[in-house]
């Protein structure tokens, strides 16, 4: 070996969980394993590698990249899902609005023609009335034909919906 030349080891430590007397050793019950980096081979300048070396570095990147894209294409599809749901939702809203306001003026119709067909009705009856107290029987006769072709041709007839 060449004393440029990098090599990787790993050494394998075993402790049998006794306890050794001086402060330098370790204790402990299973194996342990260390990389370790020698330079130029000799075994006197023995160092703990660094965790993190540039392929591992590269490799945790890699899968932060590949983590944030799949949460991207997933954040773009929900969007996009609620997006179109929300656009239909509006859609439909708008049209039950539409037809709400359609019926809704419908029924003022009605009600007003209700409303002007009840006082022609009272205005006829108050005619008739005045007719009769003042024995005005032609008079009377003519607003009882009037009364009773206007309510027979009113509203059940022309205000129907079909």
């Amino acid at each position: 070996m060449e004393n440029t030349e990098r090599i990787s080891l790993l050494v394998k430590e075993k402790h049998h969980g006794r306890r050794f007397k001086t402060k330098k050793d370790v204790i402990t019950d299973e194996t342990e394993s260390k990389e370790v980096e020698t330079v130029g081979g000799s075994s006197s300048s023995v160092k703990k590698k660094s965790f993190w070396t540039e392929n591992r570095i590269e490799i945790i990147v890699a899968i932060l990249l590949g983590a944030t894209a799949l949460l991207t294409v997933w954040a773009t599809w929900i969007g996009s899902l609620h997006g179109g749901n929300q656009s239909t939702n509006y859609t439909k809203s708008n049209n039950i609005a539409a037809e709400g306001n359609s019926e809704y003026n419908a029924g003022v119709q009605l009600y007003l023609s209700d409303i002007m067909t009840w006082n022609t009705i009272m205005d006829y009856s108050f005619e008739l009335a005045i007719a009769e107290s003042e024995n005005d029987k032609t008079k009377a006769e003519l607003i009882e034909n009037k009364l009773e072709t206007y309510a027979n041709r009113t509203p059940a007839k022309y205000c129907s919906k079909g």
